[in-house]
This record gives C-alpha cells, structure tokens and sequence, in this order.
C-alpha cells in the first residue's frame, strides 16, 4: 500500500508495525476513532523517518490498526464489552479449548496452518455469539452438549477471548434464532458440525 502511495518499502513497514510497537499505549485512548487516528499520526511520523510520506505513513499506519482490530478486538472486562454492544450490536468471541494449552491449531492433527484451520472451522477454539438482550449480555453457543443460551456473568475473565467484528441492527428475533442442524448434542460433530460452524452459519445470516 504505501510503494503504491509513493513511500517505500522501509517507510511501510515502519508506518504498519506501528499498531503492535504502541499497542499498550494506544489501548488506553478512549473511541475507535480516536485509536485510529493516532496510528495513523504515528504511522505518518515513522513514514517520514523511513524517507517516506506522511500521508502514505497515515493511511498504512490507519488501514492496519483498523483491519487487526476488526479481526481481534479485545476488552478490559465484559461490562466494556456490554457497553461497546449497545442495545443492538452483535458479537463473536473465541477462546483456547480448556486442556489444550491454548494452541489453535497444532494438536488437530490434520494440518498444521492456522489459515487452512480456520477456513475449515477446525481450530482448538470455542466460538460462541455475545449480544444484549433487556439489559443483560447474552450467550449463545453450540457444542457437543447442543445448543446453549445464558446471561454472561460480568465478572468472568475476559482476556480469554478474542472477538471480531460488531454487527449492528440485527433484530433480536434474528440474534436468537436457532439454525436446524445446530440444535441437540447428537447434531454435533467436532469436524464438520461445531462451535466454528454454527458461529459462522450465524454471521452470514447477518451479513
């Protein structure tokens, strides 16, 4: 992105690193936007330092700031992720499989890529929808108990989860739908059939 804005590839990868090298102090800043904002300001400054432009800095620094979280959002505590849902907002989080040392992919057994894991639903990952319903966070999830729904105890350790994308306007009829295959315990099948899919089945509803 930023050889093709008239940077080079040292100020690139200066203004994209930005993100991960601040990532503490940037977490302390209050809004989106404003996270955003100062990546991208950061990023423009070490574009600069690498012989690049600010502007080009700006946008690299911005784009991938924006993009990870979107991917991997995290929260101070679930009460911070109640009050980011809002009354209509919608959620998936994911977490390491209890006993499994929190590897995503290597004990599968099949393939050792994360990116083939994840397009096949089979990492060691548990996946379940979060949304507020009458002023409560909810749950929703399947696994080999079958279908799951209840209220999240606020003081449950969040740093667990890693989330994605917040879906907005989805109509509560819609969030607490049940999917038919993803109901009883005999519906469930670790590789083909799980936590992954149904969570996935869910957001292309929402798309």
């Amino acid at each position: 992105m930023s050889m093709a804005g008239g940077g080079g590839f040292l100020s690139g990868a200066l203004a994209g690193g930005v993100s991960g090298a601040f990532g503490g102090a940037i977490g302390e800043i209050d809004g989106d936007f404003s996270q955003v904002v100062a990546v991208g300001v950061i990023g423009g400054v070490a574009s600069i330092a690498g012989g690049g432009k600010f502007t080009s800095g700006f946008v690299t620094g911005a784009f991938t700031h924006a993009f990870n979280e979107m991917k991997h959002r995290k929260y101070k505590s679930f009460q911070d992720l109640q009050d980011s849902l809002g009354k209509d907002g919608v959620t998936f989080g994911n977490r390491a499989l209890e006993n499994s040392g929190g590897v995503s992919v290597k004990h599968t057994g099949l393939k050792n890529t994360e990116a083939w894991a994840d397009k096949n639903n089979v990492e060691v990952l548990h996946e379940q929808m979060f949304y507020v319903k009458d002023g409560a966070l909810m749950t929703k999830s399947f696994s080999n108990e079958g279908m799951m729904t209840g209220e999240v105890d606020l003081s449950t350790d969040v740093s667990m989860y890693t989330f994605g994308s917040v879906y907005r306007g989805v109509p509560i009829m819609a969030v607490e739908a049940d999917i038919p295959g993803f109901i009883t315990p005999k519906d469930y099948h670790w590789k083909s059939n799980n936590c992954q899919d149904f969570s996935a089945a869910k957001r292309a509803l929402f798309r």
